[in-house]
Order: C-alpha cells, then structure tokens, then sequence
C-alpha cells in the first residue's frame, strides 16, 4: 500500500515537473547579433516585445500572426523579452550580445535603484525586528508549558501516594 502511494506521489510530481517547465518560446543566439524567437504555440496569435530594462522603454514590438518565428537584432542595453498571447504574459532575460552591454545605467536610475535598496533595507530590519520577537515567544512558550507539565506530573505523583 505505501508503494502505491509512493509512486502515486512520484507520478505527480514528475507530472507537475514537466507541465511547469513546458515554455512557451525558445531563443537562440545566432552568433550575428541577431537572436531568433521560436513560438511553440501554434493556435494563438502573439505579440512579442523587446523591453529596455533600466528604461522601460520597448525597443522592439511586432504581431505575430501566422508566422512562428522570427529574427531580431540585439539591442545594445539589457533587455527582457515578453511573449504576450491573449491574457497570458511570458517573460526572459535577453541574450547578451559577445562584445557586452554598451549601454548602461545613467546616474538618475542609479540613484532610484539606492533609493529602492535603502526602503528594503528597512523592511529587512523590521522583518528581523519580528522573527526575533516572535522566536523568544515561542521560547517563553516551551519553557512555561515544560514548567506547568512538571508541575502537574508532581501533583499527580502526590494524588496516586
């Protein structure tokens, strides 16, 4: 019987594993500064974006609706490559091209990004802050529910005498 449920278990992630991984695009590098799009869905048409990371600027846009595949240049920032169909969005880092970047942070987004990491700082402090609250209370708690189990096994020692 707990074979069966083992294997069961088994099935069900294996199952889980490969509908989870199953993308819906595939890229590759070209080797000639162009990247190719591979669409695996063949029903549904698609819009595909090339989206500036630091910038939010879309540097490439085109609707797909018959052709599977198609053939980009690689843009000079670091960029993510979105696959939207229908209501469903899919997301990927972009392809580096051999020489690197080109373009990269300008000082203003530096400065916005510092901003971002000094606000999750404090939300780390204020998360240490209550783990550490609440880990003493769990010790507090064991301690007085070790010292009221003593107390009861004594006096029931004392009720059986």
């Amino acid at each position: 019987m707990i074979k069966k449920i083992q294997l069961f278990i088994f099935l069900l992630l294996v199952a889980t594993n490969i509908s989870a991984n199953n993308k819906e695009f595939k890229i590759t590098n070209n080797n000639d500064k162009t990247i190719s799009i591979n669409i695996m869905n063949e029903k549904e048409e698609n819009t595909i974006y090339l989206q500036a990371i630091y910038s939010d600027e879309v540097l490439f846009e085109k609707e797909l609706k018959k052709e599977k595949s198609i053939v980009v240049k690689i843009p000079a920032e670091p960029y993510l490559i979105i696959l939207k169909n229908k209501n469903k969005y899919e997301l990927e880092m972009g392809i580096e091209p051999r020489n690197g970047f080109t373009k990269h942070i300008d000082v203003k987004i530096e400065n916005i990004l510092y901003k971002e990491r000094l606000e999750n700082e404090d939300y780390k402090n204020s998360l240490i802050f209550f783990y550490t609250f609440a880990f003493i209370f769990i010790l507090l708690a064991v301690f007085f529910n070790m010292r009221n189990t003593n107390k009861l096994l004594k006096q029931l020692e004392k009720n059986k005498k």
